[in-house]
């Protein structure tokens, strides 16, 4: 993914918000893809199994991780996602240069569009 955006999306299976969010996500595939934005879903949730069957029934194909939960606070910390659902944008050399309510519907393409333009 050298050379892209990524968009980091902190999730669970179980939170509605977070659902509803991914299913923005999957409506803006193609304009993400022109954009040259990658979606990386970052899973804080119970099982491999739940997260797999929900990314098998919702015919996801973005890189999906699960942070376990030894390891769930100190990543929800290090990118400041406390709350979830949260996005976070990394920028092609690898910084945070957006993070919030500013990167979901309705406003992510607007911003996306900005900060890619400053590139």
């Amino acid at each position: 993914m050298n050379g892209k955006y990524i968009l980091l999306d902190f999730w669970a299976t179980w939170c509605k918000p977070c659902i509803e969010n991914i299913q923005y996500l999957q409506s803006l595939e193609r304009e993400l893809d022109q954009l040259g934005v990658e979606i990386i879903m970052v899973a804080i949730d119970d099982t491999h199994e739940r997260v797999r069957s929900f990314v098998k029934k919702n015919r996801l194909h973005w890189a999906s991780i699960l942070i376990d939960k030894s390891m769930s606070i100190p990543v929800k910390r290090y990118y400041n996602a406390e709350a979830i659902p949260q996005s976070i944008l990394v920028s092609p050399a690898g910084l945070i240069v957006q993070a919030g309510s500013s990167l979901r519907n309705p406003r992510l393409l607007e911003t996306l569009r900005k900060e890619i333009g400053r590139r």
